[in-house]
């Protein structure tokens, strides 16, 4: 018989919180827009009202690197609005979250989308706990149906990173809580200039670590790690 000791549970807890992961998007690749003069990712940040810079060189300027978000105040409803859509899918994009981080296909509640995906283009949003973000890319007719892209990149099927995320920083030069996100849709990254879907996340924050699971989680995964290596075992 093989014994889980609260060490080996707390090392599952800490495997846990790797899934976090710290990621920045090439600064050369978010001044350069594949849609022409003024699509690029820094432009168009400015363009909303922001000060917020990509970064240049190997400065990342106000990019974030949690992939992995919170409320700053989860008691009270925070806004949250599309600001561009640089694609030919645009209609049909979808903006979405999940508070499951521990399931393989966690559960999405969808908030935003484009004209034709049924959704409003500016919402109020109430989030408790830690969450990631979906992209539904719209590159299926029924916008449900479409490839669906997570803030988390091992959970994309290309292992790609798929969104880029400013720290706000307004026209006062002050950094209010909120966020910019902006994806790429494209096959493969595609044109890699991650200017598809902005929106702006009032009242968010980036994660740099996913939190650590509760006891009866760790406990639940140890059981779990117990079973294989008894069936391994035999």
């Amino acid at each position: 018989m093989i014994k889980l000791n609260l060490l080996s549970v707390a090392f599952l807890g800490v495997a846990f919180s790797a899934q976090a992961q710290a990621q920045f998007i090439s600064p050369s690749k978010l001044t350069t827009g594949g849609d022409g003069v003024g699509t690029d990712l820094q432009t168009l940040t400015r363009g909303s009202g922001q000060l917020s810079s990509v970064g240049s060189g190997k400065d990342t300027g106000d990019q974030a690197s949690g992939r992995l978000f919170d409320l700053q105040d989860p008691k009270t409803p925070q806004n949250w609005s599309i600001n561009w859509q640089k694609a030919g899918y645009a209609p049909r994009h979808m903006l979405g979250y999940y508070t499951d981080l521990t399931a393989t296909n966690p559960k999405i509640t969808w908030v935003l989308g484009g004209s034709g995906s049924g959704l409003p283009t500016s919402a109020d949003v109430k989030i408790k706990g830690t969450f990631g973000l979906v992209f539904g890319s719209g590159d299926n007719s029924d916008p449900k149906k479409s490839t669906i892209y997570y803030s988390e990149s091992w959970r994309n099927k290309d292992q790609q990173n798929r969104v880029a995320v400013l720290k706000d920083r307004d026209l006062n030069g002050l950094r209010p809580f909120g966020l910019t996100v902006s994806w790429e849709d494209g096959y493969n990254l595609g044109d890699q200039d991650y200017n598809d879907f902005g929106l702006h996340l009032n009242g968010v924050i980036a994660r740099t670590t996913a939190p650590v699971p509760e006891p009866a989680s760790m406990l639940a995964l140890g059981l779990g790690v117990t079973a294989l290596l008894r069936r391994k075992k035999r």
